[in-house]
Parts: C-alpha cells; sequence; structure tokens
C-alpha cells in the first residue's frame, strides 16, 4: 500500500537497472536495511516499514507528482523526498496546482487526521551559488526542509542557503571524508552516498516514532536541533527570542534522542492561525541604477481576527520584475531584529523576466511576536545599468495567539551529547583503472559515471537531487550550456528545450502550452489545456520520450493553441492574436482587450498594454519628464490622470 509505480501506472516499482536508477534504492537504505545479514550496512531505522513511488523515470508532471504525495496518505505516515527543481543557479520552480493540493491534503486529513509529515531535501547547487529560496518545494510551509554537515561538522560544497532550512543532518561533501554507506543497484553497496539527498532520510527517520501532529513536530525539531558543533561556520544568528538559526544548517542537527524525550511530556500546540498583510502601491515602483531600498509595513498580528502573537513560518510573497534577475538581493527584517536574506544574488541567473508571487518564506523567526513594522530591503548589487519595477508585496504571517507550550517551556540541549569530533576516518580510494569511458582523471567505483572524478565531456545532474553524471551529449529532458560543460535540466515535462525557461517539445502525453504571440515555437508543457485555449492535433515535427532517451520520430504532437478573440486583426489557427482591432490594445498573454489591466496603460500607436514601470524606467533618465512628474505627483503614492497622460505621451 506504501509503493506504486506511477510512471508505468502498476503496482511494481522496482526501478530500471540503467546506472541512474540508484537514487532512491540508497535513500530507502538509509532507513531500512537490513541488520544483522553481515551484508552492506545497517538502517538507521531497520525496522520500519517502508514503501518506495517510481515518479522520475519518465514525463515528469504536476499529476505525476501529486500522485505521488497523495499515495494512500492514511497509511503512509511520511514522505520523505530527495528531489526537486534544477540546482544550476538559474532556476526558479516549485509545486503546480495539484502538488500543492497534495500537500495541503496530506497535511489536513494524512494520517487519519493527524496530518502527513513530508521531509525534503534542500538542494545541491551550493557549487553554482544556488539557493534554496528559489525552489517552492523547500519554502513550503507544509514541508520540512533538510540541509546537510559533513562528517567532521562542515559545511558541504553542494550546500544551498535559505532562511526556510529548518535542520540539518549528516552526509557527506569534503573529498577524503567518509559518506553515507547504503545499499545501491544493481543488489550491491556504496560508501559514496551524498548530497542533501542523503540527510533527508535520516531527518524522516526521527520522526517515526512519534504519533503527533505536523505543526507540534515542527516545534520539536526547533527546541531539539543542537547548533553547538556547527557554530564554527559563519552565518549564525540570534534571533528575537534567543534561538540559534543559519541560512545554512537551520536550528542545527537534529537529534532523535532529544526528540523522543521531549515529545514524551509535550502538551499540544494550540491551533495555528495565518494572517495577511498587502503593501499598498498605486502602481509600480520603478527600480533603476545602482540601490538599496527599504519598504516598511505595519503589522498589528491579525487583530481584526485570529490573532498571531508567536510566530511560526513567515511568508514574503513578491512580484519583482528586473533585467537580470540573479544581481538582486533581498532582505526581511521583522519588528524583533531578525534579518533573513530571502533572496541572495545568484551570478548565474541572467533571466530578465523576474518572478510574478514568488512564495518566499523564513523559519527564523520561529516564537517572535510579528506585532510592529517589517522592512522589506531591495538591492542591485552589481550594473547601475539594470532596471526593472517593483510590482507587489505581501507578507501571511502562520503561528499561534498562546503560548505553543505552557510557560513557554523549552529543552535544555546537552552541547556535549552525541559529538562526533575526534573520531577516525578513512580517507576515499581514488581509481585510475576500469572506470566508466566519461571519466577523466580517475574514479571512486568502477565503470561508474556517477562517480567520476572529473568529466571528460559534460555534466548532467540526475532529475533527482541524487549528484551528477558524466555523459557525452546532453539526454532528453536537458539543454547543453557549453560555457559550464553543463547538460541543464529543462522544466517539468519538456522533452527538448534550449533554455531553462520555456519548452521547445513536450513528452507523451503532454501538451504544449503556446501562450506568447511574438513567439509560437515555445511554451510549457501540462496535462491538459487550459481555459481559453484548445488542443492542436494536427502532425508537425515533434519528438515523443519513449522512456529510453531515444526519439520515437515524427509523430503527433499536441499543442494548445489560445482561442483568438473578437477584437483580434489576424486571427488564424496559428496561436494567439499578435495584432488587435483598432479600439483594443493586445495583452501580454495574447487577448484583444478594450481596458488595459491594472498598472497598464493603452498604447494607441501599438495597440499594446505596456506596463507603467516600464515606461517610467526608461523615462527615468529624461529630467524634464521626471519634473513633470514632481510637478504632478507632490507625494508619493498619489495618482493624477494629467501627469499621466503627460508621460505617456
Amino acid at each position: 500500500m506504501a509503493s506504486y509505480d506511477v510512471n508505468d501506472n502498476d503496482d511494481d516499482p522496482y526501478p530500471r537497472n540503467n546506472n541512474d536508477n540508484k537514487h532512491g534504492t540508497r535513500c530507502a537504505g538509509e532507513v531500512a536495511a537490513v541488520a544483522g545479514n553481515d551484508w552492506c550496512g545497517v538502517g538507521v531505522a531497520y525496522n520500519a516499514k517502508i514503501g518506495g513511488v517510481r515518479m522520475l523515470d519518465g514525463s515528469v508532471s504536476d499529476r505525476v507528482e501529486a500522485a505521488s504525495l497523495s499515495l494512500n496518505q492514511n497509511h503512509i505516515d511520511i514522505y520523505s523526498a530527495s528531489w526537486g527543481p534544477e540546482d544550476d543557479g538559474k532556476t526558479f520552480d516549485g509545486p503546480g496546482r495539484a502538488t500543492k493540493a497534495a500537500f495541503y491534503q496530506g497535511i489536513t486529513e494524512g494520517r487519519n487526521g493527524k496530518g502527513n509529515i513530508f521531509i525534503w531535501a534542500s538542494g545541491n547547487g551550493g557549487s553554482h551559488q544556488d539557493s534554496c529560496s528559489c525552489d517552492g518545494y523547500t519554502t513550503s510551509i507544509y514541508t520540512l526542509s533538510v540541509s546537510s554537515s559533513t562528517f567532521q561538522h562542515g559545511k558541504p560544497w553542494y550546500l544551498e542557503e535559505c532562511p526556510s532550512t529548518l535542520a540539518t543532518t549528516y552526509s557527506s561533501g569534503i573529498y577524503g571524508e567518509p559518506a553515507i554507506a547504503t545499499t545501491d543497484m544493481p543488489n550491491s553497496c556504496t560508501i559514496h552516498h551524498t548530497g542533501t539527498s542523503a540527510s533527508a532520510p535520516i531527518a524522516a527517520v526521527s520522526q517515526l516514532c512519534l504519533l503527533l501532529e505536523v505543526n507540534n513536530m515542527q516545534h520539536i525539531v526547533v527546541r531539539t536541533s543542537d547548533p553547538t558543533a556547527l557554530l564554527k561556520i559563519s552565518g549564525w544568528t540570534t534571533n528575537g527570542v534567543g534561538r540559534k538559526v543559519s541560512s545554512k544548517f537551520g536550528y542545527g542537527i537534529m537529534d532523535a534522542e532529544k526528540i523522543i524525550l521531549l515529545a514524551k511530556r509535550w502538551k499540544k500546540v494550540p491551533p495555528q492561525h495565518s494572517c495577511t498583510f498587502t503593501y499598498e502601491m498605486d502602481y509600480p515602483i520603478p527600480l533603476s541604477g545602482m540601490f538599496s531600498q527599504n519598504f516598511s509595513l505595519k503589522v498589528d498580528g491579525c487583530a481584526q481576527g485570529a490573532r498571531v502573537r508567536y510566530l511560526e513560518h513567515v511568508q514574503v510573497i513578491l512580484s519583482i520584475h528586473f533585467s537580470r534577475r540573479g544581481d538582486l538581493r533581498i532582505f526581511i527584517l521583522s519588528p524583533m531584529g531578525t534579518r533573513s536574506e530571502i533572496l541572495p544574488v545568484r551570478p548565474h541567473d541572467d533571466s530578465n523576466s523576474g518572478f510574478e508571487k514568488w512564495p518566499f518564506m523564513s523559519v527564523q523567526q520561529w516564537g517572535e511576536n510579528p506585532e510592529g513594522t517589517w522592512v522589506l530591503t531591495l538591492e542591485n548589487t552589481r550594473s547601475p545599468l539594470r532596471h526593472g519595477s517593483f510590482d507587489d508585496w505581501q507578507i501571511t504571517l502562520f503561528g499561534t495567539e498562546v503560548p505553543p507550550q505552557p510557560g513557554g517551556e523549552e529543552y535544555t540541549l546537552d552541547a556535549s551529547n552525541g559529538s562526533l569530533f575526534g573520531q577516525p576516518f578513512v580517507p576515499v580510494t581514488i581509481l585510475y583503472q576500469n572506470c566508466h569511458p566519461e571519466c577523466e582523471g580517475g574514479c571512486r567505483a568502477i565503470n561508474s559515471s556517477l562517480d567520476c572524478v572529473q568529466c571528460k565531456h559534460f555534466y548532467q545532474e540526475l532529475r533527482s537531487r541524487g549528484g551528477s553524471k558524466c555523459v557525452s551529449q546532453c539526454e532528453l529532458g536537458y539543454y547543453l550550456d557549453l560555457k559550464e560543460k553543463r547538460c541543464n535540466l529543462c522544466l517539468r515535462g519538456c522533452a527538448t528545450c534550449s533554455s531553462a525557461a520555456f519548452c521547445d517539445t513536450c513528452m507523451s502525453p503532454l501538451y504544449l502550452i503556446v501562450s506568447d504571440p511574438e513567439d509560437l515555437s515555445h511554451g510549457k508543457c501540462e496535462t491538459d489545456c487550459p481555459e481559453g485555449f484548445f488542443p492542436d492535433l494536427r502532425n508537425f515535427v515533434g519528438f515523443i520520450h519513449d522512456f529510453d532517451y531515444n526519439f520515437s520520430g515524427d509523430t503527433k504532437h499536441p499543442k494548445c493553441r489560445m482561442r483568438c478573440d473578437s477584437g483580434c486583426l489576424n486571427c488564424t489557427e496559428l496561436g494567439p492574436c499578435r495584432y488587435c482591432k483598432s479600439g483594443y490594445f493586445l495583452t501580454l498573454q495574447g487577448r484583444c482587450v478594450t481596458v488595459c489591466p491594472p498598472k497598464y496603460f493603452a498604447n494607441s500607436v501599438t495597440r499594446k498594454c505596456m506596463k507603467y514601470a516600464l515606461l517610467m524606467t526608461s523615462l527615468l533618465r529624461s529630467g524634464f519628464v521626471v519634473q513633470l512628474c514632481k510637478a504632478c505627483h507632490p507625494a508619493p503614492g498619489s495618482s493624477n490622470s494629467f501627469c499621466g497622460k503627460l508621460v505617456i505621451e
């Protein structure tokens, strides 16, 4: 009941033995490898009952993810997920609508009302200066995001930083130190399991013995995680209630014994409340030049409804457009003085699209009183030529009205308990014979493309967070970055793509959603055509994935095309409208409307709806226009149609 093959829709999740499908077996072995048989190693909870879900070995879509995470939610207690979006330092991606619904259903109804526990690996993109803040799975309030520490309490090279990380368990990360020993494919062992993929299953084990609700579990993890051995690593801060916390390691190393001891005397946490506050702006705020701008939002702790006086999660939902997204750095400062970096600089992220209503999340203010002024800081860290707009900001607070425990009870940590300092380790041997043909400079395991010291041609990240392998050319679902000598993962569901932002073709049976009127060859892949689109099943050159990385040739490859509307001048079967009739204006979604949406103005020359911020950014370099605006807008936030007309014309 706990296992299923979502890819092939049957009850046998046994992975294909093609050297790419070791990851799930390794993670499962950490938890439940049999004890006493003198084979391989022993699982951390070797009497645990486990299941396996095969879902990454084929077309991965929102529907596949949702089916995996909603499997028998009253039978399964804990879902351990060591997978996520591409850790390339340039991707923003998260769960789709169906997957979000699976999370919510599991949290509210799973485990017969106690709620399923979703443990998530925080990501392995540290070498690409990636941040788990750009991973919508780890920033979900419904997941417990887990980071990694090396054997001797160092920072692993792959570690990603973000304020949504709750705690840490062990993995590897420094060459020469031990990695995780576990079961492997086919019927073998490995001592090279690594990454935050190895940390998540260990974190899951610490939850096995407990019958508490999900929210109670997160409280217990916060109180019992021990930062002591990791304090030598920079980046720690003390939050407003005196807890040490880090964007690298959360609240410290999880301790299963302390978790159980505290759980035995734990009192159920009061109901969780939430409330949302919105930063009011009449129109998008232009961003240009080198800047560090603060925006303040007064919060009353939901005085008019269910109050939040003891924080748990803080969700910062932002819409920002910027000409180079990776140059932005963003902080949130709580009324009690805890400053969290919710978006660090990402040097590899050259997207000019920004992000729309992205849910950044922080657990670093846990236990604080949210009442007072919150300060959002936006910074451009590189070129004065960058420009964009700050479009929207909401902050959602999650927590309780009364103390989570009577008298604010805490658990006293014993810093010396369980320390691994001083323990000997055996260096990893580098082999120079019988290595995989794609290896260069030796290998750590015979004939394995996953265990090369360096790659002869290209690195390719696995679809899970199980590391990378060496390949001679990029496989289906990846695109080549020659500069980095790396095959990057396309968006979920893509068969082929030329960038991380769009798909060129989709894996069967997904539809390519074509919504850009200026580019009919790219889009995103979904299981169904959304409202306002229709399926186009005409023959054209396309590819369908046969799950063995082969092309099955020219075939019917379905697209979803936007339906034209009455205001379109060139309505054809080829896709969304490109030009509108007189009196209509084209939106970014390819619709012809008589009135542009909020924050857009109608350009009568191009017959398009244009964003105010884009216009204002380009005009800021003109002192004449700025003077006109100052004359018309004596106070920030005021509106004046006459000035708007002057600026537009």
